[in-house]
């Protein structure tokens, strides 16, 4: 894999077509125009991943690599996605609704990082998420009783015992309050990250709520 990214990946985008870099807390991005390339650095790099803040819901982006066109809807904030060269040298993006900022006129979309890989397995993985992602979103809107997506964003608890205090918790730890809620909850394991199928697989984010250290729990071995 070719892993571009942070201020060494922006330094090198064209300074008369990206404005300069800026910070978002700890996220560097530059804004790009509402139609920019991406440059495949070599034959051979089939897909790249690409992360960038949308600052508007319902935007959209047209990916062109030679005459394959992709339309792609996009999501509201910092996001993923993983297009396809088709064996091109270059990817044309256009943005669909570009963004007045002051200072700068039309812009595009606030770029970080870009990853340039081989790997279809991973493209798929990506784009799928994205995928669910954008209609988990739709359906949240509409009010859907029954959902046909899975949480983009997934919380989850392994383990209520804690692997780092012995008798007392840590002073800035809601354990006694934690505790309660969790009477009668089962402890799991890594096995059970295998038996959320889907859920795990399409979710943009996991976020683990476990006290103590679950990455050192004997299972994670």
């Amino acid at each position: 894999m070719s892993f571009h990214n942070g201020e060494a990946f922006l330094k090198t985008l064209e300074p008369e077509l990206f404005w300069p870099i800026e910070f978002e807390g700890i996220d560097a991005f530059r804004w790009t125009p509402p139609r920019f390339d991406i440059q495949i650095p070599a034959p051979g790099w089939r897909f790249a991943t690409v992360r960038f803040c949308s600052p508007k819901r319902g935007n959209s982006l047209r990916l062109i690599a030679g005459d394959k066109i992709v339309e792609l809807p996009l999501l509201e904030g910092w996001q993923r996605i993983d297009l396809e060269s088709f064996g091109e040298p270059c990817v044309v993006c256009e943005v669909g609704e570009a963004i007045n900022e002051p200072g700068r006129g039309r812009v595009g979309l606030m770029l970080s990082e870009i990853l340039f890989h081989d790997d279809a397995e991973r493209h798929a993985k990506i784009s799928g998420r994205h995928r669910n992602a954008i209609l988990n979103e739709a359906e949240f809107l509409a009010g859907v009783e029954t959902l046909e997506t899975v949480p983009a964003f997934l919380r989850l608890t392994l383990s209520k015992t804690c692997n780092i205090a012995n008798e007392k918790p840590c002073v800035y730890c809601s354990w006694d309050w934690a505790k309660r809620l969790e009477a009668g909850a089962p402890d799991q394991d890594a096995a059970f990250l295998n038996r959320l199928g889907r859920h795990m697989d399409l979710a943009l984010y996991v976020n683990d709520c476990s006290y103590g250290e679950p990455p050192l729990e004997k299972s994670f071995s």
